[in-house]
């Protein structure tokens, strides 16, 4: 906040820089903020934005930067093969389960926010689900009717849910002041939602629980290493995760919703993995960016039997987003990554003349 002669007051809400007349004679303001900036770079860690302004009334500030991706679709070696939607600021992302919508949680600059918004993935279309501060992580119902995300609307992240028609209100249905809980997956049966969930000693663990009931989850994976990124097979049998209890990430199959015997996947690291929709590969990267393949087969008992890694591609080196994330078509063959976009380089300065008492621009 700041004082500029004669009577304005200078701030910034939701990542614009207003202005309010404050009479100094009966300490009070005067009529409405006005915004005179948008997208004023701010630190936060200081509550400083980035702006000053002359004794005359010359006001200066630098412009907000947003790096900036795209939804690109790659085929089997890692070529671009198409887009969805336009650049944006992204957080997560996940396919629905017919190809035809992405649910992406992308930055809000004017709320300095993440919400979730549904892109049409054919002609690029953006229809905002939700509206709660900071919501991130979607995942989708099996019959793509529904997303589950989290949202820290109070303080920790928390559970919620919401139709994609926006015919119900946002609704929470794992909310608690303790511990972040961040969704990964929702069961082919519709039952069933895999979260990670940060514990007392700072490490993560896999929980799951029942939406008939989601007032009482259950722990799967519970150690004092990080059990995270947890997806549930094509038929609901087991989930595929990661965890660095050896020393190093790595990805494992485990049958539910009872933990039996871990087998392990991966042979020299590996995170984030992700079925193949025919439940019969499943991909992951590795500490090098490389996307593998491994076939699963199962034996007269229902065992899983994984082969052996089979690299398909290096991820590109612009892939970006804040969470490592890609996705999977329903044929297997292609993968949705999001890629840097062209943006400028540097963040402008810029300058208004006779803003004192301009309207909202």
């Amino acid at each position: 906040m700041g004082w500029v002669d004669p009577d304005q007051v200078l701030f910034v809400r939701g990542g614009a820089l207003h202005a309010q007349t404050f009479d100094a004679k009966l300490l009070t303001f005067v009529g409405s903020p006005r915004v005179v900036a948008d997208l004023v770079a701010f630190q936060s860690e200081d509550s400083v934005a980035q702006a000053t302004c002359s004794r005359n009334g010359i006001l200066a500030y630098k412009e907000k930067h947003f790096p900036t991706g795209h939804l690109t679709w790659l085929d089997r070696t890692g070529q671009p093969v198409g887009t969805v939607g336009q650049p944006m600021t992204i957080h997560s992302f996940r396919l629905a389960p017919d190809e035809r919508t992405v649910a992406v949680s992308k930055f809000d600059r004017r709320a300095g926010a993440w919400n979730l918004w549904q892109v049409d993935a054919a002609n690029g279309t953006e229809d905002r689900l939700t509206f709660l501060r900071n919501a991130q992580r979607p995942v989708w119902s099996p019959d793509g009717s529904e997303i589950i995300y989290d949202s820290d609307e109070f303080t920790m992240f928390n559970v919620y849910r919401r139709r994609v028609d926006r015919t119900t209100p946002e609704q929470p249905i794992y909310r608690t002041a303790m511990d972040d809980k961040l969704p990964t997956d929702w069961s082919s049966d519709g039952r069933h939602l895999l979260f990670s969930q940060r514990t007392e000693k700072n490490a993560t663990d896999i929980w799951f629980l029942s939406l008939e009931d989601p007032s009482h989850p259950q722990p799967l994976l519970r150690t004092e290493a990080d059990e995270m990124n947890a997806r549930f097979s094509p038929d609901g049998r087991w989930i595929a995760y990661s965890s660095n209890e050896s020393g190093r990430p790595q990805v494992y199959l485990q049958t539910f919703p009872k933990g039996g015997s871990r087998i392990i996947v991966s042979r020299d690291g590996g995170a984030l993995p992700v079925w193949n929709p025919n439940g019969k590969e499943l991909f992951f990267l590795d500490p090098e960016r490389t996307l593998l393949s491994v076939e699963i087969k199962s034996d007269d008992s229902g065992a899983m039997k994984p082969g052996a890694p089979k690299p398909l591609f290096r991820r590109p080196a612009n892939a970006t987003s804040r969470i490592d994330s890609y996705d999977v078509s329903r044929d297997g063959q292609r993968f949705l990554f999001a890629l840097d976009a062209p943006s400028p380089g540097s963040e402008n300065i810029a300058v208004l003349l006779n803003w004192v008492g301009e309207s909202n621009r």
